[in-house]
């Protein structure tokens, strides 16, 4: 049976904030209630209640053009929780909010879902927000789910190139498959051997990339005890960005990214460095774009 989507119980906070301008905050909130002809003195309880939550019970007499971004997105959100919804839909909720103000109402969202303890379905195209707020990812493409599970299984095993490319990992090691043992494989690229995680679907001898997150690049290796994929490095390039720099490696044939925090930048340009990729944060997938894993 199907049910119009005013009887569904859904709640919905669109990107866009979608609040009616002529109406203050309270009565914007307010408003799911009495189209539910609930009485009068639980409207007032219940949207007390959920200013409170989001923190705008001073401003509820206001009008609602007078608030900021970001003052804007928490009442919507509180209209949508207000009816006590079976499911809350948000859709990119922060995109049109300053970067500064992303980060605190982001933190905020987190707190204000687990506190009212509705299941949330939050659709972003920033990983950051994702692993923030989900306690489950699902990394979809042109419509198909590609992987659904926890925050650290997207990011230490994903299950595809377009999933970790799509979470941040942006080197590519081209090379082919020399043997496999259990989970893992030997690889040769670049002249060089390399051992790295393999899903189900890459065999012996087959084409392959292996994706590595910059931040999983170690640097300077003194007191390393990580036998493996142990490689010497030219510095091409770096950028500094305040808090970490970003090194352009000349390795294995190729080029790597390597993220180092810190304030200071270590190693110059020109200078050779020791790098280890530990084995376990190197993925090889297939080489070919159609292939899926098993």
């Amino acid at each position: 049976m199907q049910l119009p989507a005013r009887l569904r119980n859904i709640g919905m906070v669109f990107q866009s904030y979608a609040v009616w301008p002529h109406m203050t905050v309270r009565q914007n909130v307010a408003y799911p209630l009495r189209h539910r002809r609930i009485p009068r003195t639980e409207i007032e309880r219940k949207t007390g209640d959920v200013l409170a939550l989001v923190g705008l019970s001073e401003f509820a007499d206001r009008s609602v053009v007078s608030l900021s971004g970001g003052q804007m997105q928490r009442v919507a959100l509180a209209r949508s929780l207000v009816y006590e919804p079976q499911l809350l839909l948000l859709d990119e909720p922060l995109s049109n909010l300053d970067a500064q103000l992303r980060l605190r109402l982001r933190d905020d969202l987190r707190r204000i879902i687990k506190q009212a303890g509705v299941t949330a379905v939050y659709v972003t195209h920033d990983q950051a927000e994702a692993v923030v707020l989900g306690d489950r990812i699902g990394v979809m493409r042109d419509g198909k789910l590609l992987q659904l599970a926890t925050p650290d299984e997207i990011y230490n095993r994903p299950a595809d190139l377009f999933v970790a490319n799509f979470t941040g990992a942006s080197c590519l090691i081209a090379g082919r498959v020399l043997e496999r043992n259990g989970e893992f494989g030997i690889v040769e690229t670049g002249g060089h051997r390399l051992t790295a995680m393999m899903p189900s679907n890459v065999k012996s001898g087959e084409a392959v990339k292996i994706a590595v997150r910059p931040e999983n690049v170690r640097l300077g290796t003194h007191g390393e005890t990580e036998p493996d994929n142990r490689f010497t490095a030219r510095v091409a390039g770096q950028r500094y960005q305040g808090t970490q720099t970003i090194y352009e490696l000349a390795v294995l044939g190729g080029r790597l990214e390597a993220l180092e925090l810190g304030t200071s930048m270590r190693h110059a340009v020109g200078s050779e460095v020791e790098v280890v990729l530990p084995p376990a944060m190197c993925w090889a997938y297939p080489a070919r774009e159609d292939a899926r894993p098993e």
